[in-house]
């Protein structure tokens, strides 16, 4: 597996190249050569920390390579209390 290095992520990630989950559908992944929105994942991988998945992937127009890199986000569930008070759940 190829190292990026954190520029090269950061270019990813500016491209909008993340996947929303749920049924595999892809949300605003677009080709950063040609713009086109479909593509075909190549290949599949979990990063070597465990917290992110390397997706390769093929334009379905130009059938140019582009790499992506999800992370999924979590986010606390917050109790809202009688008194407008927020706690974590």
């Amino acid at each position: 597996m190829a190292e990026h290095d954190k520029e090269e992520l950061d270019e990813i990630a500016a491209h909008g190249n993340v996947e929303a989950g749920g049924g595999g559908r892809k949300a605003g992944v677009k080709c950063p050569f040609c713009g086109h929105l479909d593509d075909k994942v190549i290949d599949s991988r979990e990063g070597r920390t465990g917290d992110t998945i390397r997706r390769r992937r093929e334009c379905l127009k130009c059938e140019r390579r582009f790499t992506t890199y999800e992370r999924i986000d979590e986010i606390p569930y917050m109790v809202i209390k009688k008194d407008g008070r927020r706690e974590r759940f």
